[in-house]
């Protein structure tokens, strides 16, 4: 992923934050509807992107409620297994981070609690991270300095000089 996508998602990720922050102030000014505060619980799908993830870069995991109410929803977010406050709060339905350096296994869970309810909906999703571009250059340039390291070794051998000086004992 390059640099001006990075910068677009991370621009679109602000955007969608704005919108739901706006979302829920409205829908808090708003008067109270007994309808909406029914404890329901709610289909959760996770999406990555980019799709397979790749080491050291920014993925995105988007959260989809099937009633469409991720802007009155707190969201909980935990990557491989440590909890994300940064990532979290009402109307975060989206999760951006840098991946790790090294590929593996990357698990994203999220609880969701819509607001007024009383039951919450755990999500997780496990992704095969895998090496970045970026990152393969660098390992196969890193091998070929080693390579040549190994190859001056071997040369210096091949070129050692010894001298050998006769001792006599004794006088003649």
């Amino acid at each position: 992923m390059n640099a001006r996508a990075k910068f677009i998602l991370v621009i679109v990720s602000a955007a969608l934050l704005v919108f739901a922050t706006a979302a829920v102030l409205v829908a808090a000014s708003s008067p109270s509807d007994a309808r909406a505060q029914t404890a329901t619980s709610s289909v959760v799908i996770l999406g990555i992107s980019p799709n397979p993830p790749v080491t050291d870069d920014i993925a995105a995991i988007t959260a989809t409620l099937d009633d469409q109410s991720e802007a009155t929803a707190d969201f909980r977010w935990s990557i491989n297994g440590a909890p994300r406050p940064d990532l979290s709060g009402i109307g975060k339905n989206v999760a951006v981070f840098v991946t790790q350096s090294t590929p593996g296994t990357l698990r994203a869970s999220v609880d969701v609690t819509k607001l007024g309810a009383t039951v919450s909906v755990n999500k997780s999703l496990t992704f095969q991270l895998e090496l970045s571009e970026s990152t393969k250059a660098f390992q196969n340039l890193q091998n070929q300095i080693d390579e040549a390291r190994l190859e001056t070794r071997v040369e210096g051998a091949r070129y050692r000089v010894e001298i050998e000086i006769p001792y006599r004992s004794g006088a003649a």
